[in-house]
């Protein structure tokens, strides 16, 4: 996209036809122009998007009467005076706290409704005028009015689309679109599952059975959160700080991309129709990438390198990756006829791809901690762990530590990860021999502290055995838990197949929310990492992305 917006030059074309084609020409050099544009604006300015785009008209006029002084492409545009001189101009105001907010997503939406509706309206005033003109009795200038509308209408349309590809999130679109933004933003399908709910005031619940990723889960969205906003995860397990710190630290290192803290691992992904064909989108070379089963070969003695080197017998070397899992051939369970067909099409087949993993061995488990420490000192600070014996917090307990927070340390976390509130300690009432009245006591209290302190609480419970296997998680599965979804604003299910499991592979879904019930048709589809000692991770989606920094802070 860089090349071509250097292509298109910032001065006016001599042969553009009338005023109509010379709004269109900077309508569309506009629409080239602003992505980068928006982007250095927020970064620098911590300007939010509605006050940015109120003044989108003012730019386009600007360049309509003065063009940049030198150069063809957006850095030019975005060094050049008048572009300074309007920026200068704006008065941008900050969020309340003197915090700022970059809204990218939500700007870069609103710049594509602006474009898009800015361009309906000419090519529609354009046809208009090649009416006329054929009502006067010259259809043949009337046709090439019309045709030259519709090459306009087609080319700003690509422009358009290019906007709309750098969108992070369409969700976050509408989380942002309402009252509140969120407090921080996931990538990937789980993003689009979660983040229009990641704001204050909202209580989420994951449900999950045993073993198949409560604690990483929250872990990894704690994570997420400290990188921007200040962040408490509390364990109740029975962990100390030491072990819960190690912990962290191997789930911090799964999201590391430099070399120095991770390694090459195979990960086997579920053949697909469009894979065994040679069609896969994602696989470029076009050959299909089909090896025997990943237990048989491990069982044989055959490592997953081998099967990437292609030294294992009857294996191939995959050459040209790494290849990014694909989600669109996996059940969705929905019913529908494409859903059909991908049950027919999922075969039992893997085919292996290269993956940066964390060294989470003993020797390198003093640097995972090492590096552990640099990250929440890179956050500055956002991230706070408290390890609790399992049976021994109360809701009363979680209001006196937040209290010694802000009294001793002056934290005041806006988000709270809870690990988890089946592990709490059931406070004594009249019926407190009643097991389920005190964990409706949990519940309830847990409710009101993020009401009454405006906080994104997020927590976990387990399902009963009878979840194990099954292809949808309903409401029945919650277990002795039955009031967690009366109390919580959304609650999503981590659940697994035979066939899933077997493939490494999880779905997280929509089981219950406030506004909008039941939303089992969206999922979320995760790969897990498998032979790595207490280590568990997601790579498709990747939650976020974390930079690592350590080499210019040692």
């Amino acid at each position: 996209m860089m090349s071509e917006e250097k292509s298109v030059s910032l001065v006016e074309p001599a042969d553009l036809e009338n005023d109509l084609a010379r709004s269109a020409w900077h309508d569309k050099a506009f629409a080239v122009w602003f992505a980068p544009f928006a982007k250095k604006a927020v970064l620098f300015n911590g300007a939010r998007g509605e006050d940015f785009f109120r003044e989108c008209g003012e730019f386009a006029k600007i360049h309509k009467a003065a063009p940049a002084e030198s150069g063809d492409g957006p850095d030019e545009v975005l060094e050049s005076a008048s572009a300074r001189e309007w920026f200068r101009s704006i008065d941008f105001a900050p969020l309340p706290g003197g915090r700022t907010h970059k809204p990218t997503t939500w700007q870069m939406e609103k710049a594509r409704k602006y474009l898009a509706s800015r361009h309906n309206t000419l090519l529609a005033e354009q046809l208009a005028d090649a009416e006329r003109v054929r009502a006067d009795g010259d259809g043949v200038r009337a046709d090439m009015l019309a045709s030259s509308a519709r090459k306009l209408f087609s080319s700003f349309s690509d422009t358009v689309v290019q906007c709309k590809d750098a969108l992070d999130n369409e969700d976050a679109i509408i989380a942002l679109a309402e009252s509140t933004p969120p407090l921080f933003l996931l990538d990937g399908e789980v993003g689009r599952l979660l983040n229009r709910r990641l704001k204050p005031g909202n209580f989420g619940v994951i449900l999950a059975d045993q073993k198949i990723g409560k604690t990483t889960s929250l872990m990894t969205v704690a994570l997420a959160a400290a990188r921007h906003e200040p962040t408490l995860f509390i364990s109740t397990g029975d962990e100390d700080e030491e072990e819960l710190n190690g912990r962290v630290a191997t789930n911090l290192t799964c999201m590391a991309v430099e070399p120095e803290y991770a390694g090459t691992f195979g990960v086997p992904v579920p053949d697909c129709a469009h894979n065994a064909a040679g069609t896969c989108p994602i696989n470029k070379s076009g050959v299909p990438r089909q090896v025997k089963d990943w237990k048989v070969m491990v069982e044989g003695g055959v490592t997953p390198l081998d099967v990437v080197n292609g030294t294992a017998d009857g294996c191939r070397a995959i050459d040209g990756g790494p290849y990014a899992p694909c989600c669109r051939c996996f059940p969705t369970n929905d019913g529908t006829p494409e859903d059909m067909e991908r049950r027919k099409n999922w075969k039992s087949a893997v085919w292996w791809r290269r993956l940066d993993v964390p060294l989470v061995d003993r020797e390198t488990l003093r640097e995972t901690k090492k590096r552990f420490r640099l990250e929440c000192a890179m956050a500055g600070g956002k991230l706070k762990i408290a390890p609790c014996s399992s049976g021994t917090l109360t809701v009363q307990g979680l209001y006196d530590l937040l209290e010694m927070l802000d009294r001793t340390e002056n934290f005041v976390p806006r988000v709270i990860v809870l690990d988890y509130a089946d592990l709490m300690k059931q406070e004594q009432g009249r019926d407190s021999d009643k097991d389920h009245d005190g964990m409706r006591r949990i519940w309830e209290g847990l409710s009101a502290l993020r009401t009454k302190l405006k906080i994104l609480l997020i927590t976990a419970t387990q399902t009963n055995r009878t979840s194990d296997g099954a292809e949808t998680l309903t409401r029945r599965m919650i277990g002795r838990s039955t009031k967690a979804a009366d109390n919580c604003t959304w609650m999503v299910t981590i659940n697994q197949t035979v066939q899933e499991r077997r493939a490494h592979v999880m779905r997280m879904s929509m089981l219950y929310a406030r506004k909008g019930a039941f939303d089992v048709e969206h999922q979320a589809l995760c790969c897990q990492w498998h032979e790595v000692q207490d280590a568990f991770a997601f790579s498709m989606p990747v939650f976020c992305k974390i930079k690592n920094e350590t080499k210019e802070r040692d």
